[in-house]
């Protein structure tokens, strides 16, 4: 086969030219997620060749979840700008994306001398996809000692290990509180037809 020079060349410059194109793009976002008064809003960045976009991490004792470090561009990150406790980056167009979301745990207070769910159900927050767990008292917990620890923010979260070793705190997860009341809404729909 015979291969024409003129058309080798021309697709030297085409992949020369390509070449240099993904070069100057690679590492180089153009717009980042910013937070709105409406929520996460995508926002050009004012300068050009930002690194990153940087947003926060995961915080369950913050406010929405979240750490409080601004989303925005960034031209470049550093352990002083974008500290890894606070602070996360990433290099695609609106990358800078929502880390936590929120869900519900039965907070409790004492009636009577017992723990009784709270009419009220506490928000907490957890990873985007990932499995809320709350705070139940255990079968050791007794309301005068241990009445603080399932009650309002505190209900959130893991119990401690020494916790549910004493038998004080039982971890459930959020998604067995819809669990316990479809299965029997399934079962009695299942006898009725």
């Amino acid at each position: 086969a015979v291969v024409s020079t003129q058309s080798t060349g021309e697709n030297m410059k085409f992949l020369l030219y390509l070449t240099f194109l993904v070069g100057c793009t690679y590492g180089t976002v153009t717009k980042c997620l910013t937070d709105g008064n409406d929520g996460l809003v995508s926002a050009p960045c004012e300068t050009p060749n930002n690194a990153a976009c940087v947003g926060p991490v995961f915080d369950a004792a913050g406010t929405d979840g979240e750490s409080t470090q601004e989303r925005r561009c960034s031209a470049t990150i550093t352990a002083s700008n974008c500290p890894t406790e606070t602070c996360k980056s990433c290099e695609t167009d609106d990358c800078n994306v929502a880390v936590a979301e929120s869900f519900e745990c039965d907070a409790y207070t004492v009636v009577d001398d017992a723990f009784k769910a709270a009419a009220a159900k506490q928000k907490c927050f957890k990873t985007v996809g990932g499995h809320g767990k709350c705070k139940t008292p255990g079968s050791a917990a007794t309301t005068a000692a241990h009445a603080a620890k399932f009650a309002t923010t505190a209900a959130c979260g893991e119990c401690d290990a020494d916790d549910v070793t004493a038998n004080l705190c039982k971890t459930v997860s959020s998604a067995v509180t819809v669990s316990a009341f479809l299965l029997p809404l399934l079962a009695l729909l299942y006898t009725l037809f």
